[in-house]
């Protein structure tokens, strides 16, 4: 048995550049890549563990691994610069993530012989694409309102989450698409890590619409306030408006009081929506392995304990305080 931490190497690359194409206006880009390569031990094997050991393969028992490899890209593409008296930022962003898992050293303890020692386990995938528009304006004054900064915006998203499914050994019992019958009393799929069952393959998508406004008021050197607004509608979870208000007051020179009352609103991830498995479990109690289903909230199964459709996290909170320098120092 290994303990302590997996077997890991790490490598990337990112470029960052900027491009002034008039005075007014310039094109900026981001490229990023990285990827990590995991390898983690299970627990041994033992020769005396019938179920899961096949003695011809595998005579004084085995140590399965799991093995990741994690791919990281992201992408920005952008303009910004100055049209008249307001500026803007328009950008496209795109980012994903991909886990692809590996069995190795291990077996498919249900084949009557000849089990493979590698699989392919399946994939998690998640991606985002996001198109932003930014435009503000700062305008100032000569009496009570010193200045207002104006801005506004719109944003427009697409969420992906894919989970393929592994190789039919790594979760199947015996071999159905040979007619090759699991033997009793063994467990199914690959040890250590059964892969994505094709029930539990899917390709889901969101798409997210937004706007908002903010506009901050000086008024003269002591006071600062601010309102901000922002509407979202989700094509899965309806549309929410959230806003935030607040203030800052300069008392003294080195001393001031602010405050700040926000709501906030969060929608479930495609992830916590969508994510399911089947895996295999050892109870101490029990001679025998239990398969255990993680059902996602779509799942009709999980209707019949009581459980509801997930629902977005809505917020509210306020603030208040202090700042300021004790000492000149300080």
């Amino acid at each position: 048995m290994r303990v302590g931490n997996s077997d890991m190497a790490n490598y990337g690359a990112f470029l960052n550049g900027e491009y002034a194409i008039t005075p007014n206006l310039s094109a900026y880009g981001t490229l990023g890549f990285s990827r990590k390569n995991g390898k983690a031990g299970g627990f041994y094997r033992l020769p005396s563990q019938t179920s899961q050991v096949d003695l011809t393969l595998y005579p004084n028992g085995y140590l399965p691994f799991i093995n990741t490899a994690i791919t990281d890209f992201s992408g920005i593409a952008g303009l910004r610069g100055e049209l008249g008296k307001w500026s803007f930022d328009i950008s496209n962003t795109y980012g994903t993530n991909i886990i692809d898992f590996r069995v190795t050293n291990s077996m498919n303890a249900s084949l009557p012989r000849n089990s493979p020692a590698e699989f392919n386990a399946g994939t998690l995938s998640f991606a985002q694409n996001t198109v932003n528009l930014d435009l503000s304006r700062r305008l100032t004054f000569d009496k009570t309102l010193t200045a207002l900064n104006i801005a506004f915006g719109s944003e427009f998203r697409i969420d992906n989450f894919i989970i393929k499914e592994g190789e039919e050994l790594s979760w199947s019992f015996g071999q159905p698409s040979k007619g090759i019958a699991g033997v009793p009393g063994r467990t199914s799929g690959a040890q250590v890590f059964s892969g994505f069952h094709p029930k539990s393959a899917l390709n889901k998508s969101r798409r997210n619409v937004a706007l908002y406004a903010d506009f901050e008021q000086e008024f003269g050197p002591k006071l600062l306030t601010e309102v901000a607004g922002r509407f979202e509608h989700y094509s899965d979870f309806g549309s929410n408006l959230s806003g935030k208000a607040s203030a800052r007051w300069k008392v003294f020179q080195d001393i001031a009081l602010r405050g700040a009352f926000a709501t906030g609103f969060r929608a479930p991830s495609l992830h916590q929506h969508y994510f399911n498995t089947v895996s295999m479990q050892y109870p101490t109690a029990s001679p025998n392995p239990i398969q255990v289903l993680t059902a996602n909230n779509d799942n009709p199964v999980v209707r019949q304990f009581g459980v509801g459709s997930l629902k977005p996290e809505i917020s509210t909170s306020y603030s208040a305080g202090i700042v300021g320098k004790i000492f000149k120092k300080i």
